[in-house]
């Protein structure tokens, strides 16, 4: 069956990039979808399922959605950033995200 590994959202300046990679299994086949190139166009790459090829995303912030065993409806969100560009980004995301802290 055919399906779309990317799909694009126009949000205002930005472009949002939504990848699914679900169904890749190396680095090369995530190579070939040129991600990276995507961000050069003021654009936001979301990559779904990207624990499969994360060291080779570089530089990137890491959010990750977990079950809360009590709801079934309810997730828990962990956000990092993954390499040192996000060292001197830190306070803002933090001071952006503080409100949601439970």
């Amino acid at each position: 069956p055919t399906f779309t590994l990317v799909h694009s959202y126009e949000a205002g300046k930005l472009t949002l990039h939504h990848a699914d990679i679900y169904r890749l299994s190396t680095h090369h086949e995530v190579a070939d979808l040129a991600l990276a190139e995507l961000l050069e166009y003021d654009g936001i790459v979301l990559v779904e399922w990207g624990d499969v090829v994360a060291g080779s995303l570089g530089d990137h912030l890491l959010v990750q959605l977990d079950p809360v065993d009590d709801d079934e409806h309810a997730r828990l969100v962990t956000v990092g950033g993954v390499g040192r560009a996000w060292a001197t980004r830190w306070d803002r995301v933090e001071a952006a995200l503080g409100r949601f802290a439970c």
